[in-house]
């Protein structure tokens, strides 16, 4: 997140979004009541009697909504603030949401700013490392990507194992390849863990194109695996 703009006699703090972090952030900060500006599209009115096209234009505008409601898309980028239009358009006590997203600017006026909610936007400017959790065993992996509101389940990736081993070495570099081109999509430090050597295994085919990684055990691979990995501090 960036803030282009703090004027707390003004009561005024703006802001552009940068990630779905961002979002998270802006939904615990903003609150009913708060006057949020921001660029938006809305449906261009027909002037006199001309009848409706059945192609409605949009137009771009500027408006401030007084806010009602709120709400947060996990693990999307999308943050939505509804409430009635108080300044911009014609339409003044009509309904409007802003589908908040990276690239957007947003204007947010409260009567009363509260130190948690600068010290909130303060934190938000301040990247932190993101961070992928591989649970691995011999039948599947499971990939998680950590976000400070939660936890995304990415993938699972089953290895098509058959038996004690598998049917032949390329069944074996096919699972850990399709592992492997999930991490590097995302391009985030990586902890990959599980029970018994399968890790390992993945680390020595992998380690050429990993960049930034470390290994640990837990006891189980799937999302348990993930919780566990984080319960110790991964």
């Amino acid at each position: 997140m960036k803030i282009l703009r703090r004027d707390l006699k003004e009561g005024i703090v703006k802001v552009m979004v940068q990630d779905r972090e961002d979002c998270w952030h802006l939904y615990s900060v903003i609150e009913r009541g708060d006057r949020v500006s921001s660029v938006t599209y809305r449906t261009k009115k027909d002037k006199g009697d001309k009848a409706r096209s059945k192609k409605e234009e949009k137009e771009r505008v500027y408006i401030t909504i007084e806010v009602e409601d709120k709400e947060f898309q996990k693990f999307t980028d999308r943050l939505r603030i509804r409430g009635r239009i108080v300044e911009g358009v014609e339409e003044i006590g009509a309904y409007h949401t802003f589908n908040v997203e990276p690239g957007m600017e947003l204007k947010i006026e409260k009567d009363e700013w509260k130190r948690w909610q600068l010290e909130r936007l303060e934190r938000a400017t301040k990247k932190h490392p993101k961070m992928v959790v591989v649970a691995m065993d011999d039948e599947s992996a499971t990939i998680a990507r950590l976000h400070e509101y939660g936890v995304e389940e990415v993938a699972t990736i089953y290895s098509g194992r058959s038996g004690k081993m598998y049917e032949d070495e390329s069944n074996a570099g096919n699972y850990y390849q399709q592992i492997l081109s999930k991490i590097k999509a995302m391009n985030v430090p990586v902890a990959i863990v599980g029970p018994g050597f399968e890790k390992d295994r993945f680390v020595e085919f992998a380690k050429s194109e990993l960049k930034d990684y470390i290994v640990d055990n837990v006891s189980q691979a799937g999302m348990t695996g993930v919780y566990e990995a984080i319960k110790r501090g991964v």
